[in-house]
């Protein structure tokens, strides 16, 4: 096993704070964010709470610039007046991503979120085609998605489940000694 660890940044009610992403680059096993002892998501504050837990930890985050943002305050705000008009893939995608990578990790709080993610599979591969990614899209084209109403509605069950877990299992890793 050949784990790497991600610093990964998220908001929520207006703050910014990070999670430890876990990935194994040589197996099939799923990506994951790591928890306390109480089985709960490690949240830290800032990126030198998170250093402090991972040099105590023996754990070596892989280099990058500062994380792309996880914008759950724009899934939120977007989940208060759902439409098809002001639905935005990329910050979609990403939350879903995340949730199922919390879905991974946790043990409980999750049956929603299990109920509706792997029932909407054709609603995640228009919003993952919706990114119109250049590895995938050819130059030129672009794919925009449309959407009907009963797909609005399942993808608010999704994102609102989602969020749910994320939260009720949620943890604020106080900073160490250092």
């Amino acid at each position: 096993m050949h784990m790497q660890y991600y610093a990964l940044r998220y908001q929520l009610s207006a703050v910014q704070q990070y999670l430890l992403w876990i990935t194994d680059i040589d197996s099939s096993s799923k990506d994951r964010v790591i928890l306390s002892p109480d089985q709960r998501i490690l949240s830290f504050t800032d990126l030198k709470t998170l250093q402090e837990y991972n040099l105590d930890n023996w754990l070596a985050i892989s280099p990058q610039d500062l994380p792309a943002l996880h914008n759950l305050d724009w899934v939120l705000n977007w989940l208060k007046e759902p439409s098809a008009d002001t639905l935005d893939c990329d910050p979609i995608l990403t939350a879903w991503n995340l949730f199922t990578d919390i879905y991974n990790s946790v043990e409980k709080d999750q049956a929603a979120f299990e109920a509706v993610d792997k029932a909407n599979q054709v609603i995640y591969d228009k919003i993952f085609f919706g990114n119109n990614h250049p590895a995938i899209t050819p130059e030129g084209q672009q794919y925009q998605p449309s959407w009907t109403s009963d797909e609005i509605e399942h993808l608010c069950a999704v994102l609102s489940a989602g969020l749910e877990m994320f939260c009720k299992n949620l943890a604020t890793a106080r900073s160490g000694k250092r």
